[in-house]
């Protein structure tokens, strides 16, 4: 009888076949194609990582600082002129009152000769219509009018009283002549600055433009330190106000600091501030802190991100508890020291694929 021999299930020599036999071998030949066949396995996804690592080291971080006076003052006439004389000049000490400077008063001083005029004419002939009424020789209408037009001559000298006294520039303080804008012969605007001058007793203020991102993690009262040098020895400096509004063009919060010290630093001074950042309130030195890009999801305290499993390259999801922001990271627990999460790509990632950590 005719047979076909076989090992295991993949036909080696085929001899004389009956129709059972030839069942058998499509059988067969079935079976092998299967086995041979393998499906094409796709690529690793190129992914990019962040080494876990604990606790939140001690930061600096540095801002340029102009150093002003708190109580700083630009001194100015208040009507036009020529400056005939200028009494002081910058770096000079002045106490409040001082003559600093004056403009020619010859037009001021004849608008109230004017003025005085008018008002002594139009007093005379109110005192005398106080005669006449007693009289009845004039009507009240009449006197009405002498009162309204005394009222109308006294304000007008008041006024050029007002204007003669603001041809002279006195100091509204004691301090220091910041720096002088103007000098003698030179005609003058209105409002136009002449003089800058700082009140010494005031408190130094160091201001300084922060990028808002950083301005969120200072409060008033933070202690910070001022530096005028690169070698200079720092100065104590305490928060006193944040500015309530970013400058649209830099995205920078205006801050200013108080600068405890005794010496006496020119107003206008540059230098920096240094803010020295620590562990936030409530930290803990081993909490971990995470890129935003590594996670994937959050809900209130918790959140999921992808671990890289080293022994095969897996990527695996993992739930972690969110601690708090601390400046650009997030603070988290429930992960191991030094494991790597995916950050760049992780938005692809499924759970147990294989991926590939690639070059930043």
């Amino acid at each position: 009888m005719p047979v076909s021999v076989f090992n295991s299930t993949c036909l080696k020599s085929p001899f004389a076949l009956n129709t059972g036999a030839v069942v058998m071998l499509l059988s067969a030949l079935g079976a092998c194609n299967q086995q041979v066949a393998t499906p094409s396995l796709a690529p690793p996804l190129p992914v990019q990582t962040f080494t876990v690592t604990p606790g939140f080291d001690e930061t600096i971080q540095k801002f340029p600082v102009t150093l002003l006076r708190d109580r700083e003052a630009n001194l100015s006439f208040r009507v036009g002129g020529v400056i005939q004389s200028v009494n002081f000049k910058p770096g000079q000490l002045v106490t409040k009152g001082q003559l600093l400077a004056e403009i020619t008063p010859i037009n001021y001083e004849a608008a109230k000769a004017r003025s005085n005029a008018e008002y002594q004419k139009i007093l005379r002939a109110n005192q005398r219509n106080q005669e006449l009424i007693a009289a009845g020789a004039i009507t009240n209408s009449l006197k009405e009018d002498t009162q309204d037009n005394l009222a109308a001559a006294k304000a007008n000298l008041e006024g050029s009283e007002y204007d003669l006294s603001s041809t002279a520039i006195k100091a509204p303080f004691s301090g220091v002549i910041l720096s002088l804008d103007s000098e003698f012969g030179e005609t003058v605007s209105p409002g136009q600055r002449i003089i800058k001058m700082a009140d010494l007793e005031s408190a130094l203020i160091a201001k300084a433009a922060i990028p808002l991102a950083f301005a969120k993690r200072i409060h008033t009262g933070d202690v910070a330190m001022i530096r005028l040098g690169v070698e200079a020895q720092a100065i104590p400096a305490k928060v006193r106000f944040i500015g309530a509004s970013s400058d649209p063009k830099t995205a920078a919060v205006m801050v200013d600091l108080v600068v405890n010290t005794p010496q006496r630093i020119p107003s206008g001074s540059t230098g920096s501030v240094e803010f020295h950042s620590k562990n936030s309130a409530g930290s803990s030195p081993k909490d971990l802190k995470l890129p935003p890009g590594a996670l994937l999801e959050s809900n209130q305290d918790k959140g999921h991100v992808f671990v890289l499993d080293p022994k095969d390259a897996t990527a695996h999801k993992q739930e972690i508890k969110l601690l708090g922001i601390e400046g650009e990271w997030i603070r988290v627990s429930g992960l191991e020291p030094g494991a790597k999460v995916i950050t760049t790509g992780a938005g692809f990632v499924t759970e147990g694929q294989k991926v590939q950590e690639s070059l930043r």
